[in-house]
């Protein structure tokens, strides 16, 4: 981009002057992973994770039904097959997990806008000064 910067006179008398404008950027803040952190999620995120929990559950769920059935098959061994399974389903050992976890941050964007500069033309006539290729 070419600029011509007027020289010699203070106030750009007689040909042009600069007119800047500069647009306000754009603060994008996403609070989606804080949230997540904090278990505030998507109804659609919430539904596929309790959905992969279900499958979890149902599976361990038939395994143990599985291992109960292996172990009332072995009714041959020495004990009572039938006291371990009503003992086994009463395991009333709660388990409590506490975990310290850091929340993720949020997604902070800001787009900035390009200044827009315009050399209009004044009432006196001709322009002099030099041209330079880029603003710093």
């Amino acid at each position: 981009m070419a600029v011509m910067i007027p020289s010699g006179m203070s106030g750009f008398p007689g040909g042009f002057e600069p007119r800047i404008r500069q647009p306000r950027g754009v603060l994008t803040i996403d609070n989606t992973p804080v949230r997540a952190s904090i278990g505030l999620k998507d109804p659609s995120v919430v539904a596929r994770e309790q959905a992969d929990q279900g499958r979890q559950a149902m599976l361990a769920f038939t395994g143990r039904i599985a291992a109960e059935g292996d172990r009332m098959a072995r009714i041959e061994n020495k004990g009572d097959p039938a006291v371990e399974a009503g003992l086994s389903a009463f395991d009333f050992r709660d388990n409590v997990e506490i975990r310290l976890t850091r929340l993720d941050p949020p997604i902070v964007r800001y787009e900035k806008q390009a200044p827009a500069i315009d050399w209009v033309m004044t009432s006196a006539g001709s322009l002099t000064g030099r041209i330079v290729n880029q603003l710093v």
